[in-house]
C-alpha cells in the first residue's frame, strides 16, 4: 500500500509539472471576465432566431430582402459566434461553425467578407476573421473541442501569411488577385485574438509586442484616435467626422491590451450624462453630433467598454437607455428586437452587439 501511495504521488507530481508547462506557459494574459453560462434565451435572441437567422445558418443583414436574405456578412456570423460563446450554447455554435466552413470559407481558410445573391466575395476583412478566430479558440477551450482549435490555428496561419506587411496588420486580402491592401483600419486590431494566436504559437511574441506598441503610441487629436494608418507613407489619418463605433472599438482594444484610454472614456461618460444619449457620429473639432440618430451598436459597445474599464454603474445607465430603443410590447411580433419605429427595417449588427452586451452584463451580475 505504501509503495502504491509513493508511485501515485510521483505520478501526480509529474502530471502537475506537465500541466504547468503545457497550460500555464501563456505568453500574455487574455483579459476575459469569469463567465456564467445559462441556456436562457433573451428576447433579443428570440427576435434574431425568428427574423434574422436563415435555414442555412447565415444571418440576414437587414429587412431589405425578407424573402431570402440576399446579403450575408462574415461580420454578422462572427458576432453571432461571439454571442454563442458568451451564452455557452454548444449546439448552435456547432451549426454556426458548419455555416462558416460551408458558406464563408475561402480556399486559404480566410472568410469571404460578404455573400451577395449567392456569390462569395473573394476578399476578407481582418476584424471579422479575428473575431471568428477568437470565438473558435474560446469555444474550443471551453468544450475541449480540438476541431475548433485546429480550425482557428489554420485561420490564424492564413492571417499571418496574408495580413502582415512590414510588421503591421492590414485590412484585407484579395484571394483571386493574391493582393493585400497597404493600410490599417485601427479599430480592426483585436488584441485578444492575437494573444490566442501567440498562445498557440502562430505568432511570435515580437509580432504581438509590435501591435501593442502600435496601440500604445497612437496619436490623439482633440480626444479622438486616428481612423487609419497608411504604411507606405508612415501616416495616421484622422477623420473630420468621427464614427463613434470605431472610436469605442479602439478604446476597448487598448484596454484589452492593458493600454489606458481614459481620455476617450471620460468624454464618452461626460457626453452621455450631459445629453442622456449618444449619437452615431460627432464633429472631430466641435465634438457636436453630426447626425440625429442614436445607435444601438454605439450603446452596446459603450457597455462592453465600460465593463472592461470596471465601471458597472455607467454600463448599467447606458443599458437602461439602450433598451428604451428595443420593442418592449410582448404582443408585438418584433418583441425584443431593435427595429425602426415604422417596423420597416432592422440591422443584425445592432441586435447582435446588443445581445452580447446584455450577456456580459449578466455575467458581471449588473443585471439579473
Amino acid at each position: 500500500m505504501r509503495k502504491r501511495m509513493i508511485v501515485f504521488s510521483i505520478v501526480t507530481f509529474l502530471a502537475m509539472i506537465v500541466f504547468a508547462i503545457v497550460y500555464h506557459d501563456e505568453p500574455r494574459e487574455i483579459n476575459e471576465e469569469v463567465e456564467i453560462y445559462t441556456n436562457e434565451m433573451s428576447a433579443t435572441e428570440l427576435f434574431i432566431q425568428k427574423y434574422l437567422l436563415l435555414e442555412n445558418g447565415m444571418i440576414r443583414t437587414n429587412f431589405s430582402d425578407r424573402k431570402d436574405g440576399k446579403l450575408a456578412l462574415s461580420e454578422s456570423l462572427g458576432l453571432w459566434m461571439d454571442y454563442l460563446v458568451a451564452k455557452g450554447d454548444m449546439t448552435q455554435f456547432e451549426r454556426a461553425y458548419k455555416t462558416m466552413k460551408e458558406e464563408f470559407q475561402l480556399s486559404n481558410h480566410l472568410l469571404s467578407w460578404k455573400i451577395e445573391d449567392g456569390e462569395k466575395a473573394q476578399t476578407n476583412a481582418l476584424i471579422d476573421d479575428l473575431r471568428v478566430i477568437e470565438a473558435l479558440f474560446k469555444m474550443g477551450e471551453l468544450t475541449n473541442n480540438r476541431d475548433y482549435i485546429d480550425e482557428a490555428v489554420e485561420m490564424a496561419k492564413a492571417i499571418k501569411d496574408h495580413h502582415i506587411s512590414n510588421g503591421y496588420f492590414v485590412d484585407f486580402y484579395d484571394v483571386e488577385h493574391e493582393e493585400k491592401n497597404d493600410f490599417t483600419t485601427i479599430s480592426y486590431l483585436k488584441p485578444n485574438a492575437l494573444f490566442y494566436m501567440e498562445k498557440y504559437k502562430v505568432l511570435q511574441p515580437n509580432d504581438v509586442t509590435n501591435m501593442l506598441t502600435f496601440l500604445k503610441q497612437l496619436p490623439i487629436e482633440n480626444g479622438f484616435y486616428p481612423q487609419t494608418y497608411y504604411l507606405k507613407e508612415d501616416r495616421f489619418a484622422f477623420e473630420e467626422e468621427v464614427n463613434l463605433i470605431d472610436q469605442i472599438y479602439i478604446g476597448l482594444h487598448r484596454e484589452q491590451a492593458s493600454v489606458d484610454s481614459s481620455i476617450l472614456f471620460d468624454w464618452l461618460k461626460e457626453t452621455f450624462y450631459k445629453e442622456n444619449q449618444l449619437f452615431g457620429r460627432y464633429d472631430a473639432q466641435t465634438k457636436k453630433p453630426t447626425v440625429t440618430y442614436e445607435s444601438v451598436a454605439v450603446y452596446s459597445l459603450a457597455i462592453i467598454y465600460s465593463l472592461e474599464k470596471g465601471d458597472q454603474i455607467f454600463a448599467k445607465d447606458v443599458y437602461d437607455r439602450m433598451i428604451e430603443l428595443r420593442v418592449a410590447d410582448e404582443g408585438d411580433p418584433y418583441f425584443g428586437g431593435y427595429v425602426a419605429d415604422d417596423n420597416t427595417d432592422t440591422h443584425s449588427f445592432d441586435n447582435l452587439l446588443a445581445s452580447i452586451a446584455e450577456r456580459k452584463l449578466k455575467h458581471a451580475k449588473v443585471i439579473p
